[in-house]
């Protein structure tokens, strides 16, 4: 079974579960995360890449959970090598529905929105299999995708990239940054500030396995700061 293949089983089976047990617990609120593969976990350790289960996601719902207890669940959509554009239509982010029909049935409140680092290299890498996004496309496209899961009565969060010393992605990120962050305060959506925070701790680059993608260390700080933020939404929607 191919991952576009299983992202999609695994999405119809967490849906229908939550679903199924939004009546045993009141209160239950789900965070749905969509990204790339630092969403989805990926690391490399001498070379070799894996999927880690000590993720960002992870570490976000251990902290939300020592907090408001098991009624939170975070729930982990991110796909390697996508784009916000790929999100946004549909058929390369582990779905061949359209963000629209994701939001219609989703069970989220939250939604975490967590792209950029393919998005800046493809637009300078072309591929005819990856949409090319300026970073003001970029910044458009997320906020369509804002826009829909607000209309679907979700809460919106938006995540920066985290900074890379890989060649292309390191040259093209920060105007993708401006641009993200500009879009945040012009749609008032609450934005977890990873970038310039990581880029400023000590020998940072020892923290990317590949130049790219986070060792579990980074992962655990990237989480724990991503619940900072969600921590004062999740007590309002408890309520």
């Amino acid at each position: 079974m191919n991952r576009l293949f299983l992202a999609i089983a695994i999405e119809i089976a967490l849906n229908s579960l939550t679903l199924a047990h939004a009546g045993d617990q009141q209160h239950n609120l789900v965070i749905g995360a969509y990204g790339d593969s630092t969403t989805e976990g990926w690391t490399v350790d001498n070379g070799v890449g894996r999927r880690t289960s000590n993720n960002a996601e992870r570490t976000l719902e251990i902290s939300l959970r020592r907090e408001f207890g098991d009624v939170v669940t975070v729930v982990n959509y991110g796909v390697g090598g996508t784009e916000a554009a790929e999100l946004l239509r549909g058929g390369g982010a582990g779905s061949p529905a359209s963000w629209a029909e994701r939001m219609a049935r989703s069970p989220a409140s939250i939604v975490l929105l967590n792209y950029g680092l393919n998005d800046a290299y493809y637009a300078q890498v072309q591929s005819a299999k990856a949409p090319q996004e300026t970073a003001e496309q970029y910044a458009q496209i997320l906020a369509q995708l804002a826009f829909i899961a607000r209309k679907a009565g979700k809460t919106v969060v938006l995540e920066e990239p985290n900074p890379t010393c890989n060649r292309i992605r390191e040259a093209a990120l920060p105007s993708y940054i401006d641009a993200l962050r500009a879009m945040a305060r012009r749609e008032s959506i609450p934005l977890v500030s990873q970038y310039d925070f990581i880029r400023s701790l000590p020998a940072w680059t020892s923290l990317l396995g590949d130049c790219l993608h986070p060792n579990e260390a980074l992962y655990n700080i990237k989480g724990r700061r991503t619940a900072e933020v969600l921590s004062p939404i999740v007590r309002q929607l408890l309520k």
